[in-house]
């Protein structure tokens, strides 16, 4: 439902509508997605109940459009992390195209990838080695067998070595749970 806000910067007054277009679309989305949302952390609820934008038309920069073209500057998450250059930063832009059209995915191996592990080990001279992950689930795994790989000659016993890498038997994964 439209609702009518007046603004008042300075002594002249502003008269806008605000159609609320991204409450409407999250009231259906609600209908079809448990929660609304497929992240905890957009949640409308946690920001602004009933009057969150919800979605996005674009976003460049430190800004973001609603999808009744309303500007804010995105001081809560930045989508959902780290975003240090900004939305939609001309120079990613334009790297992430041209290697989308020199094909992103083949068979073989990318060059790119022994030249960032390059890099990273010039960065960081405490490592010898580096491998990839694509997710943070990923890299927690990876993390795990790393450790397991460290302490299972010192440990000797199977205590780890149940169900999931990350997972142990009795007591520990209680203490597990409760983190």
């Amino acid at each position: 439902m439209p609702r009518e806000v007046t603004l008042k910067p300075s002594s002249r007054s502003y008269h806008v509508i605000k159609k609320n277009t991204g409450q409407q679309l999250y009231l259906k989305a609600k209908t079809r997605i448990p929660g609304g949302t497929q992240l905890l952390s957009k949640r409308p609820e946690m920001f602004l109940p009933e009057q969150w934008p919800s979605y996005y038309s674009r976003a460049q920069g430190a800004f973001v459009w609603d999808l009744d073209d309303q500007r804010y500057i995105d001081m809560s998450i930045s989508g959902i992390g780290s975003c240090p250059l900004g939305f939609a930063d001309p120079d990613v832009n334009a790297a992430v195209k041209a290697a989308i059209d020199a094909g992103s995915m083949a068979t073989f191996n990318c060059p790119e990838e022994v030249q960032l592990a390059e890099l990273l080990c010039e960065l960081h001279p405490w490592a010898e080695m580096v491998r990839y992950a694509r997710t943070g689930g990923e890299a927690t795994a990876v993390a795990v067998r790393i450790a397991r790989g460290i302490w299972r000659p010192i440990c000797q016993n199977k205590m780890y070595s149940d169900v999931k890498d990350f997972c142990s038997r009795g007591s520990n994964l209680k203490a597990f749970r409760a983190s």
